[in-house]
């Protein structure tokens, strides 16, 4: 079987094809995705696509086609306006890769671990975003990209350590309209250095923190 996207404004629709019997299969996502643009199916048969909606577009999202569950998962917006999450790539071992146009950067989401890893590039030499259109993951662990703007490619070295780890207490939370969740987060650095994050702010249903005080200390 094969599955490809449609995008219809306000209006969101995935369509699986049947191959065999010339037959699609319409799947009515709901009204709050409204652009989905790019899609890919991970190994475990899952099926991951963006949204990009020029008014809330910073999120990616994971559907279950056997159950038919969605799971939204957001990127950090750009200067408190949305990233517009446009291509996505799945590599070989399930990384979820996906290009943010507005937000001049390429995220790597780990369904495994359940973090983001988002790669800020440079500004551009001509215009304040590089305007990136494609990329591609390469099995050598780089991955490419286009800049439209300034008549440029250029490539992540993915394979680079991260000088630090994050984890969370738990890694979901249901919250209620005046309801005060308390998650936990780790962040240890390589050499090994424990310190307390500390974040508090509302929870928008973007899964933004907005009005937040933030303060780090170390750990005792």
């Amino acid at each position: 079987m094969a599955w490809f996207w449609v995008s219809e404004r306000a209006l969101g629709r995935l369509f699986k094809f049947y191959p065999d019997e010339k037959r699609f299969e319409e799947i009515q996502l709901p009204e709050t995705i409204f652009t989905p643009v790019s899609l890919g199916i991970a190994p475990d048969g899952s099926l991951w696509f963006t949204d990009f909606e020029e008014l809330m577009g910073s999120v990616f999202i994971q559907f279950d086609p056997s159950s038919g569950q969605l799971k939204r998962f957001s990127t950090y917006p750009k200067n408190g306006n949305p990233s517009l999450p446009l291509s996505l790539s799945i590599d070989d071992v399930g990384n979820v890769w996906i290009l943010e146009q507005a937000g001049n950067r390429i995220a790597k989401f780990s369904p495994r671990l359940n973090t983001l890893l988002e790669y800020e590039l440079p500004r551009g030499r001509l215009t304040s975003s590089l305007n990136i259109i494609q990329f591609i993951v390469a099995r050598d662990g780089r991955v490419w990209f286009t800049e439209y703007s300034e008549n440029k490619i250029g490539f992540i070295d993915a394979l680079k350590t991260i000088p630090f780890s994050v984890s969370l207490s738990q890694n979901y939370v249901k919250t209620k309209p005046g309801s005060v969740v308390k998650v936990d987060v780790f962040i240890i650095g390589k050499p090994k250095t424990s310190v307390h994050f500390m974040v508090s702010g509302t929870l928008s249903p973007l899964g933004r923190i907005i009005n937040a005080t933030t303060s780090f200390s170390p750990a005792s």
